[in-house]
């Protein structure tokens, strides 16, 4: 059951922002420091309060440079506080990834990386057909494969073994459903630039090789 097809994870968000400014301030962070809440005008959005400019700086680091995510300045609310709107990148801002999510979130309700979403996602639509139909086709590809896919996911995805490791990482990812598709048939091109991407990587190789698993991924 689909339940949340929005790409902004406020966890996510969250996470990171503290992180960056525990690391910056070598103390714990609560909420008179940092909040995150969901944009009120904006269900595509966060909002981001920090309690200083330093800070706001680490988090547009750790959020924009780091992860991928868009982050825009907002009138301050008086004080030294400030305010930032958060949203996933341009990278992840596509009807195909939100189809893909769709259909991710119908194998798996779980949180996942958009940091990650947003570094793979633009290689794919350099790889994936350009005809408007691909969404519609890799919506018919999980449903034709269903129970294969089902398969895929306990297997390698997030409760599975495989779970606390950089390893198929992509299993847990929506744009991870694109990639299956593409590898159910042999591309050389797409094999290729997903070996050159994940040398660059701290998760290499985050996917198997074509027949690794042969005996679990869908074919046509």
């Amino acid at each position: 059951m689909i339940t949340d097809q929005r790409p902004v994870q406020l966890a996510d968000i969250e996470r990171r922002a503290r992180a960056a400014v525990a690391d910056r301030i070598q103390r714990a962070v609560d909420e008179t420091v940092l909040t995150v809440t969901r944009d009120p005008e904006h269900e595509d959005a966060a909002i981001l309060y920090v309690d200083s400019g330093g800070n706001a700086i680490v988090c547009n680091q750790a959020l924009h440079i780091g992860a991928g995510y868009t982050c825009e300045l907002l009138p301050s609310p008086g004080g030294f506080g400030m305010l930032m709107r958060i949203r996933t990148g341009d990278a992840v801002d596509s009807e195909l990834f939100r189809r893909a999510l769709a259909l991710f979130r119908s194998f798996a309700q779980v949180s996942y990386e958009p940091g990650l979403s947003a570094g793979v996602m633009p290689m794919l639509r350099e790889l994936v057909p350009p005809e408007p139909s691909y969404p519609t086709r890799l919506e018919r590809f999980a449903h034709q494969h269903e129970e294969r896919l089902e398969r895929l996911y306990d297997r390698l995805g997030t409760g599975s073994e495989h779970a606390t490791t950089g390893r198929y990482a992509l299993v847990r990812q929506p744009e991870g459903l694109i990639v299956i598709e593409q590898l159910a048939t042999p591309r050389h091109d797409v094999l290729a630039a997903f070996e050159t991407a994940s040398s660059r990587t701290a998760t290499s190789p985050t996917w198997p090789r074509p027949g690794a698993y042969a005996h679990e991924h869908p074919h046509r």
